[in-house]
């Protein structure tokens, strides 16, 4: 009787160790089809839904923990779940990218037309004291020109931003622009044309 009871525990293990090794193979690829859901959608989502991107890569984490400790069933479970959401989190970063890109193109826009004006004044006004021999009390030419010429660089930058489709790096060299443009104004003591 205890041989038999010894038999059939040993048949049972056996039977439960043939079933895991059935899933695992199922698991892992569950897992690995999780793992590009959420690989495919890192550089959007981090940038435009860090927030779910982030509890994406945490349930990513666990599955993996999951399928480390022989929990097939459970990776098997969370795994369809997990790549579902994925693919939800990326049509809506891609709309949140979409909108971004068309503020970004609107900002340009604005800016391209403003910024320009804004460095011609600078440097008619340069041209202007710099024909006369002395420039007016408070008025700092040299530190107007180092502006300029910074202004002038940081706006070549923005414009091949621009060209390489880059709308985003674009406006923050073009703000760098701004301020380089305004500080201008300050030591020439000078109105600029109002700026987008």
């Amino acid at each position: 009787m205890n041989i038999a009871r010894v038999l059939v525990a040993f048949m049972m293990s056996g039977l439960m160790l043939l079933a895991c090794a059935n899933q695992m193979q199922p698991a892992q690829a569950a897992l690995e089809g999780a793992q590009s859901a959420v690989n495919a959608i890192q550089a959007d989502a981090s940038k435009y839904m860090p927030e779910h991107y982030a509890r994406l890569q945490a349930q990513l984490t666990a599955l993996r923990a999951a399928f480390d400790q022989k929990q097939y069933a459970a990776v098997l479970n969370s795994a369809p779940g997990l790549t579902s959401e994925a693919n939800s989190v990326a049509q809506q970063a891609a709309a949140r990218k979409t909108a971004a890109m068309s503020t970004f193109a609107d900002q340009w826009s604005h800016i391209s037309a403003s910024v320009p004006k804004m460095i011609d004044s600078i440097q008619a006004r340069l041209g202007e004291l710099t024909r006369s021999r002395h420039p007016p009390n408070g008025i700092d030419v040299a530190t107007a020109q180092s502006e300029l010429s910074d202004a002038t660089s940081l706006w070549s930058k923005a414009e091949a931003s621009h060209t390489a489709g880059d709308n985003e790096a674009a406006i923050d060299a073009a703000k760098n622009v701004k301020a380089k443009a305004e500080a201008a104004a300050v030591a020439l003591k000078l109105r600029l044309p109002t700026a987008a």
